[in-house]
């Protein structure tokens, strides 16, 4: 669970930081305690704002994601499904450009910057400020490792579970996450 994941992490420093900011909205961001299923309860049960009905203390997926799901039949939307993207990521990233009216030209520098390999080669992360429990470059690093382990666990692991690569079909990239 991804806001589990960053929040549960965070020092008491960056709470501080985050609260201290100039004209910010509602309560102080509270600390997220030591429980995942009292963190798990209260984000899908309970919103941050009186319009929200989950995503406590921040992060309302449900109503964002929802709120595009309703206008998805209008020409400028187009939802992506991460899973399709890892499958056939030249597929998905022509469909994208024509989308945006990019056309077929950048498609093969756009799948080549954005692999695994290439991600991994750039890593910027470690510039990132150490605001995070976890190491010399804080939450940023610790996310790359999780994000490209479980990838990589998942192409090992494939769509049938066992070891066969790839992923299509199967229950997406982070079925353990």
């Amino acid at each position: 669970m991804s806001p589990w994941n960053h929040l549960s992490r965070m020092t008491p420093a960056v709470f501080d930081m985050i609260n201290a900011v100039h004209g910010r909205i509602g309560d102080p961001m509270p600390s997220i305690g030591t429980d995942i299923h009292a963190f798990w309860a209260d984000w899908i049960n309970r919103g941050w704002f009186a319009w929200e009905t989950e995503g406590y203390p921040h992060s309302a997926n449900m109503r964002h994601t929802q709120s595009w799901w309703n206008l998805r039949h209008l020409p400028n939307i187009l939802f992506v499904h991460f899973k399709d993207l890892l499958a056939d990521p030249a597929f998905e990233v022509r469909r994208v450009a024509r989308h945006i009216a990019l056309g077929d030209r950048a498609v093969d520098g756009i799948v080549k910057a954005t692999t695994f390999a290439a991600m991994r080669e750039k890593r910027r992360w470690r510039d990132w400020p150490d605001v995070c429990r976890g190491g010399q470059a804080g939450v940023a690093r610790r996310v790359e490792q999780l994000f490209l382990q479980r990838h990589e666990r998942s192409l090992a692991r494939g769509s049938d579970g066992k070891g066969t690569g790839g992923v299509r079909g199967g229950k997406g990239p982070c079925p353990d996450a």
